[in-house]
C-alpha cells in the first residue's frame, strides 16, 4: 500500500483517481489530523468529485439521447411497412 502524503493525494486528485485519493486522504487524516494541508485536499477532492459527477451525468444523458434517437429512427423506418405490424 502507498504511504499517504499530501503530494501523493494531490496527484491522485489531479489525475482523477478519486477513489484512491479518498482512501489515502482518510488514512492521512487519521494519522495526522492536525496537518493544515488536509483541509485544502478535502476541498480539492470535493470539487473534483462534483466535476466527475457532472461529467458522468452528462455522459449518461448523451447515451440515453442516442438510444431515444435510434428508437425513433427505427419507429419512423418501420411505419407503414406490412412486415413490421
Amino acid at each position: 500500500m502507498l504511504k499517504p502524503t499530501l503530494t501523493l493525494v494531490r496527484l491522485h486528485i489531479d489525475q482523477g483517481y478519486l477513489a484512491t485519493a479518498r482512501r489515502l486522504l482518510d488514512t492521512l487524516a487519521a494519522t495526522a489530523p492536525d496537518d493544515p494541508g488536509i483541509a485544502d485536499l478535502e476541498r480539492r477532492w470535493a470539487a473534483a468529485a462534483v466535476v466527475a459527477r457532472r461529467r458522468a451525468s452528462t455522459e449518461m444523458l448523451r447515451r440515453l439521447l442516442a438510444r431515444v434517437r435510434k428508437a425513433r429512427t427505427r419507429e419512423i423506418a418501420t411505419r407503414g411497412a406490412a412486415w413490421a405490424k
